[in-house]
């Protein structure tokens, strides 16, 4: 449940509604492809992951740095070993061969030490970013409604959890443990070496060298555009068929009553097949990138031996006894091979690129939407602000307030006989700025559906005004707009015309929502009954107690073992039928006592019985209700009836 301020200001625009669905819509898997738009989405996901210089990625990307180079240094002492042992062994020389073994021994140890050291820092690394970055998402995805909107409208973002979880992880563990450690020294690594090839054999072999790597990376580049598209759709069927097993687990005994069984692992071997055609597709298109990869790797192992054999043929080491032209020919051998081996080292990364890149878009693509959805979210709130603050105070309170229906058949009057009664809200202007009586006002308000602008007018320029004490029930056939008004209560919706205004002291703790299907977060019994506020200092489990046994649920605490003891391994949904459910969700409003409560078919799952009992005792309490149902038993708790009668008629009467 939640408790939130029901204001909605000013004018909402049907082609505001519009541009927001527009702007939402996802970049298309023909433009998931390394280029520009990665390179962009990329370094933006990177910004929050290293937000500041004294960040703690940054201080471990310096170590890093560090712990590579020392790595690096302890390789090129290893590559030098075979040409110690190639001249103390053509030369005979003990001495020098048992200075080689121990000088071996150091080098290899270092190399050990090094490597471990720096696969725990980016191991830590990863850790770090990951966290940054899924903090970062998730704090977005909580604000600006962006939960509500990427998850029930039109946003074209497919699986919001999987991008926040999975893709981020993969992201940061392919870029941190993998690619970055292997690339962040490349370039001076590869200015060192060609200076020692040139050194050894002269412009011909870093030249030949360079010309190789240049013809690889332009095939790759093209190789790899399909590649990651393909990797973007992969991802997004992985999405979808976990998504599919998260319903089914949800939903188990829905499905057990219809017997539905058959039907479900039908539709979930489609979704398997989807998700493996996908994953086929990903495996042949990287066909010829690993090809490539493995050509590169291979033949520049021979490239190597053909650059060393070229001063040697023209003679330019037939000063050297056999001992030593080994010796010179291993080091010279390692300078080249090593060169060309950080050469295949930015090659081979091309297969961690495609996983970088399509979560990198999955990733970017969400992050722009939320961005979007904010600043569309602070633009209404700037003229919400606005419309409040100069809101009419015009009319009368007095005499017979008539409620319009402008436009329509239907024209619904009554007499004001008592302040219980709703009134018309251009006439109470004057009481909505004046008077406490009145907890919510309604204006002119249309609705349609967001993203259908006016072709479908679910309510159109309703005018009503709800007093403290006067209860509301809204009735209509399904889809007429009953749960849509609540909605732009809620400012979930934005209204087309019109405004709906609360007219509380405390917006945010004198109201309260209850659902049909009530939230159950984690944790205990108490965190269900002080739901949604985080946590309540003091001794308050007697008032939780007193709460859940006005609902009928004081035996709950029994069968847990203390309102304060922890459901661990079971979901709440698995345990409590839907009655009880809706009892705790009533359980939280007696708690809190809110000034008015908004329920939408909140007593479906209970007996009239307790239905009874339930708006009684919001009564005791002084709690004013606008109820959704279709039960007519629910007319007897209320004093006025909305009736929505579909294509934006509506009738407002008070009960007989």
């Amino acid at each position: 449940m939640e408790r939130v301020a029901l204001l909605t200001g000013g004018s909402g625009c049907s082609r505001e509604s519009t541009a927001i669905r527009l702007a939402a819509a996802h970049t298309s898997h023909l433009q998931a492809r390394f280029n520009y738009i990665f390179l962009k989405r990329f370094f933006r996901i990177m910004r929050i992951g290293f937000p500041k210089i004294c960040a703690k990625t940054v201080v471990l990307l310096v170590l890093l740095i560090f712990m590579r180079a020392a790595e690096e240094y302890s390789y090129y002492n290893s590559g030098l070993i075979p040409s110690m042992f190639y001249k103390s062994l053509a030369g005979k020389d003990l001495a020098g061969f048992k200075t080689d073994l121990w000088s071996a021994a150091v080098v290899v140890l270092s190399v050990c030490i090094c490597k471990s050291c720096r696969q725990m820092v980016s191991s830590l690394l990863y850790v770090g970013c990951r966290e940054l970055i899924t903090g970062s998402l998730q704090t977005r995805y909580f604000a600006a409604l962006n939960y509500y909107t990427l998850n029930t409208a039109e946003s074209g973002i497919d699986n919001p959890d999987q991008r926040i979880t999975q893709d981020v992880d993969k992201l940061c563990y392919q870029l941190m443990t993998n690619a970055l450690p292997q690339i962040i020294l490349q370039p001076f690594i590869i200015a060192y070496y060609t200076y020692k090839t040139y050194q050894s054999m002269g412009y011909i072999g870093p030249l030949s060298i360079y010309a190789f790597f240049v013809v690889s990376t332009v095939l790759n580049k093209f190789i790899m555009g399909p590649v990651v598209s393909r990797v973007f759709l992969q991802e997004r069927q992985e999405g979808d068929f976990r998504f599919n097993h998260m319903q089914v687990r949800t939903n188990a005994e829905s499905i057990a009553f219809y017997q539905a069984a058959s039907l479900e692992g039908t539709k979930m071997d489609t979704r398997l097949k989807g998700l493996v055609s996908a994953q086929l597709r990903v495996v042949n298109s990287q066909l010829p990138l690993n090809i490539s990869i493995n050509s590169f790797d291979y033949i520049s192992s021979v490239l190597s031996y053909a650059l060393v054999g070229i001063p040697v043929f023209l003679g330019n080491y037939d000063h050297y006894t056999p001992a030593e032209l080994s010796s010179v020919i291993s080091e010279n051998s390692f300078f080249s091979m090593y060169l060309l081996n950080n050469f295949s080292t930015l090659v081979d990364s091309s297969a961690f690129f495609t996983d970088i890149a399509g979560c990198s878009h999955r990733v970017g693509e969400l992050l722009e939407f939320m961005d979007r959805q904010s600043e569309t979210m602070a633009g209404s709130s700037s003229g919400l602000s606005s419309g409040l603050s100069s809101g009419s105070s015009s009319g009368s309170s007095s005499g017979v307030p008539t409620s319009h229906n402008k436009g329509n058949t239907t024209i619904q009057s009554f007499d004001v006989v008592s302040e219980g009664l709703l009134q018309d809200a251009a006439a109470a202007q004057a009481d909505v700025l004046h008077h406490k009586s009145i907890l919510v006002a309604i204006e002119h308000l249309s609705i349609s559906p967001p993203g259908t602008t006016n072709f479908l007018t679910l309510v159109h320029d309703l005018n009503v005004c709800v007093p403290k004490s006067s209860n509301l029930l809204i009735l209509g056939e399904p889809g007429c707009g009953k749960s849509s008004l609540l909605r732009v209560l809620r400012q979930l919706w934005r209204p087309i015309a019109g405004s709906a205004r609360l007219c509380l002291t405390d917006t945010h703790r004198d109201v309260m929502f209850l659902p049909q299907r009530p939230y159950l977060t984690t944790g205990s019994l108490a965190d269900q009954v002080v739901f949604p506020e985080p946590s309540i200092q003091g001794d308050i489990d007697n008032s939780i107690l007193e709460s859940l046994q006005r609902v009928g649920m004081g035996h709950l605490q029994e069968r847990l073992g203390g309102v304060r003891q922890p459901l661990l391994g079971k979901s709440w949904y698995d345990i409590i039928s839907p009655g009880e459910m809706q009892k705790i969700a009533f359980a939280r409003l007696f708690f809190h006592r809110p000034v008015l409560a908004v329920l939408d078919e909140a007593t479906s799952a209970l007996s009239e019985g307790n239905e009874a009992d339930m708006y009684s005792a919001m009564r005791e309490m002084g709690i004013t209700a606008i109820t959704v149902g279709h039960r007519s038993s629910l007319k007897k708790y209320h004093d006025h009836i909305l009736l929505l009668k579909g294509m934006g008629r509506w009738e407002l009467a008070a009960v007989a």
